[in-house]
């Protein structure tokens, strides 16, 4: 056979090898090969994989790629020892991750509890920054009341002494006046400053001023419009003499009679009130001239 000839036959035969070591390359990879590929590439991509099976996951990709790289080479049993430990150590990079999730969500609820705690504590917190609060309002509340009290009770007592010295300036004129006057005559008493006008300012029996009573009521009258907050409560009696009806009805006339010459000289009506006692109350006895002139009198209660 020529040599033109035995080339023609080796050509169809080196054709036909280089198609199967073609056919090789692109065999496709095991179905394991693969799903160890996919875990890996799951594990990488997962944060908790990569931050709390560090080591684990570098051991799997090492022998993924010697898994790779023995099935490449058609090692077949340096492939399936290869590939056995990779699936265990992709066993163990799953079972660790799955740790490090189990914890991180056992932080989390940690955190979750802490935070809870730290909102209640908060809460009560600002239940006792507003109890507080309230406290020092009520406590402001009651010390003004109190320094508003003191206040009240310092300004009443002034009041009270301001009166008191009224009262007394008033007593102590009321004194100069009975001296100044022969017929009025000035006493304390429990009711007060007690001004009584003798029986010479009328006639027997009857309820007319004298002509010499002017005098003494511009005196009275006088005093009176020198302190304004005194008011006056004027009361007649009587002698026993005549009937008891004729003696209530003088004693009202001669009440009347003072406060209107009390009106005429400038004395308010508002400060003045009169009243009748008729022969009741007598001051001595009613068996002599001289004590029935006791007796017919007109009483002035000065009051605060």
């Amino acid at each position: 056979m020529s040599i033109q000839m035995r080339k023609i036959r080796v050509l169809p035969i080196a054709a036909g090898f280089m198609l199967l070591q073609a056919c090789a390359g692109q065999q496709t990879k095991p179905d394991e090969l693969q799903n160890l590929e996919s875990q890996l590439k799951s594990f990488q991509s997962n944060p908790t994989t990569v931050r709390t099976a560090a080591v684990q996951l570098d051991e799997l990709e090492n022998l993924t790629q010697r898994a790779q790289s023995s099935w490449s080479d058609g090692d077949d049993r340096e492939y399936e020892h290869v590939l056995f430990l990779a699936q265990k150590q992709a066993e163990v990079t799953r079972a660790r991750t799955e740790i490090g999730e189990k914890r991180q969500e056992v932080n989390s609820l940690a955190e979750q509890r802490n935070q809870l705690r730290l909102d209640a504590q908060e809460a009560r917190l600002a239940a006792a920054r507003e109890d507080l609060k309230s406290t020092q309002g009520r406590a402001q509340e009651a010390e003004e009341a109190r320094r508003k009290a003191q206040q009240e009770a310092q300004l009443a007592r002034e009041e009270v002494e301001q009166a008191r010295l009224e009262a007394q300036l008033a007593a102590d004129q009321a004194m100069a006046l009975s001296a100044e006057l022969e017929n009025v005559k000035a006493e304390q008493t429990d009711r007060g400053t007690l001004l009584t006008l003798q029986d010479i300012l009328f006639e027997f029996g009857k309820s007319e001023l004298k002509d010499g009573a002017e005098r003494t009521m511009k005196k009275l009258a006088e005093f009176i419009n020198k302190n304004p907050k005194v008011s006056l409560v004027i009361e007649g009696f009587t002698d026993s003499i005549g009937s008891e009806e004729f003696n209530q009805k003088l004693s009202e006339e001669r009440a009347n009679a003072v406060r209107d010459a009390m009106l005429e000289n400038g004395v308010e009506a508002s400060r003045m009130t009169t009243k009748g006692m008729g022969e009741q109350f007598p001051v001595a006895t009613n068996d002599t001239d001289a004590g029935r002139s006791k007796n017919r009198r007109v009483e002035i209660l000065l009051e605060q």
